[in-house]
């Protein structure tokens, strides 16, 4: 008995020495290549920024007149109105056709999915550009039926042109997360007596919350850097101020301030997503089976497929139809339908090697993001997220701006353009 205390004394008293208390927090250190190719990812682009800062402090009180103006202002809070509306929009509608294309049981779900998100393939200015060609006394709703619409611009006609060139990121990102959520805690709410309403607030919504919150900094990103459509619908937000700067005026130094500060505006919309996503963490598991759909009655299923109906209608389907009604106007009349091949093959070539490279440098972020996990990798992931979550515009004008002063043998070449691009 007293050798069995002693043991028992000398097992409870036993302590984790220092190698045994140090082993739980030794991490791998990440190879220096790795290092080397994640800081050669954002090494060009944050040159670039730099230098656009650089010119902008050196301009000194011509960018201090430029930024401290109404006109900024007014620039200002019209870019984060339109912001807000397409970024609400769009969340709206993407999980609102999620839901239903997910956990409803609507038939011909799949096909419903792919027509949902046609419009994601369409360019906004595309968008834009048939809408405005639809209203006026020479629009074609004035040509086929002899009614005169109104026109679609200004801040409206550029809400709803890219409210329909976005809610498919919403709708992609919000499904994906829908069919992964374990169905599991959803039954378990009901069976104590919660109501379906409650369940979605408490339950689902708090699974889809990095979804969507992803989805809608992508969007308000995508409405931030976007250009053609904004020009079209006569809009004046930074992005078509910018390009009037800098293409009219010889001094750049108005068109550079108003580049950095919707730089800044990206960075701020950026800083509002991670305080809203807040510092808990959401661990999910692989669910074993999917989870229940809802039982439609005739009067849901028949609303559920015109809201689908009608966002695929104005999204893909006028759009579609308008270019076809050009081509055939110019058809009959006598135009030959030509296709300028050398167009093609540049946004091909373009777009290809900006999709090539963008693979290859996502490889060491994601890889030191992952595999070796600490303070320095979570810096660098950020200031990745950061230089290329930059509206395209400014960082275009970024590189010219330093292509043009410190390595003028790829000023506006395609090298220049697929850096931008990736």
């Amino acid at each position: 008995m007293r050798d069995e205390s002693a043991l028992i004394e000398i097992d409870v008293s036993l302590e984790p020495g220092p190698v045994a208390r140090r082993s739980g927090n030794v991490r791998p250190r990440p190879p220096w290549w790795l290092w080397i190719g994640g800081l050669t990812v954002i090494a060009p682009v944050s040159i670039a920024i730099l230098a656009l800062f650089v010119r902008a402090v050196a301009a000194g009180g011509t960018a201090l007149d430029t930024l401290l103006t109404t006109r900024t202002l007014l620039l200002t809070g019209r870019s984060f109105l339109l912001t807000t509306l397409v970024t609400v929009a769009a969340v709206l509608i993407g999980v609102t056709g999620a839901w239903i294309l997910t956990r409803t049981d609507l038939r011909f779900r799949s096909a419903w999915a792919v027509a949902f998100s046609i419009p994601l393939v369409i360019p906004s200015y595309v968008i834009a550009m048939t809408f405005i060609s639809l209203g006026g006394p020479r629009g074609l709703v004035f040509d086929v039926l002899g009614i005169t619409v109104p026109h679609v611009a200004g801040l409206a006609g550029a809400w709803f042109a890219l409210t329909l060139a976005t809610y498919p990121y919403v709708f992609l990102i919000t499904s994906a997360a829908l069919v992964r959520t374990d169905p599991a805690l959803e039954e378990a709410a009901r069976g104590l007596g919660s109501p379906p309403l409650r369940v979605f607030r408490t339950i689902v919504l708090p699974q889809l919350r990095p979804a969507i919150g992803a989805s809608a900094l992508l969007v308000a990103l995508y409405t931030l850097s976007d250009f053609g459509a904004v020009s079209l619908m006569r809009l004046d937000v930074f992005t078509r101020t910018i390009y009037a700067q800098y293409s009219v005026r010889i001094d750049r130094t108005p068109a550079i301030t108003l580049s950095i500060v919707l730089m800044l505006i990206a960075a701020v919309v950026i800083w509002v997503e991670r305080r809203t996503r807040g510092r808990g963490t959401l661990f999910t598991v692989r669910p074993t089976r999917p989870p229940a759909v809802l039982r439609l009655t005739t009067p849901k299923r028949v609303a559920a497929a015109v809201f689908l109906l009608l966002a695929i209608l104005l999204g893909a389907g006028i759009p579609i139809m308008v270019l076809l009604g050009w081509a055939w106007q110019g058809t009959s009349a006598g135009d030959g339908f030509s296709v300028s091949w050398a167009a093609v093959r540049g946004s091909l070539t373009g777009a290809t090697l900006a999709a090539l490279i963008a693979m290859i440098a996502a490889i060491p972020i994601v890889v030191l993001g992952v595999r070796y996990a600490s303070r320095r990798t979570e810096w660098l992931e950020r200031s990745t997220l950061f230089v290329f979550s930059l509206p395209h515009l400014t960082v275009a004008i970024a590189v010219v701006a330093f292509t043009v002063k410190f390595a003028r043998p790829i000023y506006q070449s395609l090298l220049a353009l697929v850096v931008v691009y990736a």
